[in-house]
């Protein structure tokens, strides 16, 4: 990652969706709270801030910079799942914010954890459109850096494919990285065939529809997005 500092702007600016679910669970019926991909705590105090929380939480995070931001900043973290232990009869909550599309190739790892633990998972990250081929306005629209996505991933010739640009085609940044990541690979079906949901939204995230309409003149008009809260079986 080229701007760390960026990346963490960038979040900050979409915490107010990422604390959705403090409407709807108790944090206090908890034994305890684990945020999965972290970075530097923000969420973590967000929620402190929120709520008298008395339930510990600890975040999952992997990245040198981060951990030392979650170490200045008295967080309490561990780079692995795995090294939290005796949980068993223990009631957790675990939290995927914006992170479940960068697991894909160590989600059965996780996804063994979550069987074991049976937590209350909740998740918000993006989802892919209904996919279909382009019409002829689609395809020609005026996209900014249209290339740079297609040597990654091909021709912008799907909504699939026009989403998923959409989606990133602003991160400039941090480009060389976030080009790579594939937005839409949140494994959703896995957590409906293992949970009992117990709220589910999918959404248009509003800044993001407003920013493409204003670049491109094209409207947004399925979901880009989806919070979700599920019980594991």
């Amino acid at each position: 990652m080229n701007d760390y500092k960026g990346y963490i702007r960038r979040m900050e600016k979409s915490m107010q969706e990422k604390v959705f679910f403090l409407e709807h669970i108790d944090l206090n019926s908890y034994d305890l709270i684990i945020d999965f991909g972290c970075a530097s705590g923000d969420l973590i105090e967000r929620i402190k801030g929120c709520k008298d929380i008395k339930t510990p939480i600890v975040g999952i995070e992997r990245d040198a910079y981060m951990q030392k931001q979650l170490s200045q900043k008295g967080i309490a973290w561990q780079d692995s799942l795995l090294k939290i232990t005796e949980l068993e009869n223990k009631k957790v909550l675990i939290i995927f914010s914006s992170v479940l599309h960068e697991v894909e190739e160590g989600f059965a790892e996780i996804a063994d954890w979550l069987l074991s633990v049976k937590p209350t998972v909740v998740a918000r990250d993006m989802m892919p459109p209904t996919d279909r081929f382009l019409s002829f306005e689609e395809l020609n629209l005026s996209l900014i850096n249209k290339e740079a996505y297609e040597e990654v991933w091909g021709k912008i010739d799907t909504v699939w494919h026009l989403y998923h640009y959409l989606l990133k085609y602003t991160y400039v940044d941090n480009w060389k990285t976030e080009v790579l990541e594939n937005y839409f690979s949140a494994p959703w079906e896995w957590f409906f065939n293992h949970g009992i949901v117990e709220y589910r939204r999918d959404y248009i995230l509003k800044y993001k529809k407003d920013t493409v309409y204003k670049d491109f003149g094209y409207l947004i008009n399925e979901p880009t997005h989806r919070q979700l809260i599920i019980r594991i079986k």
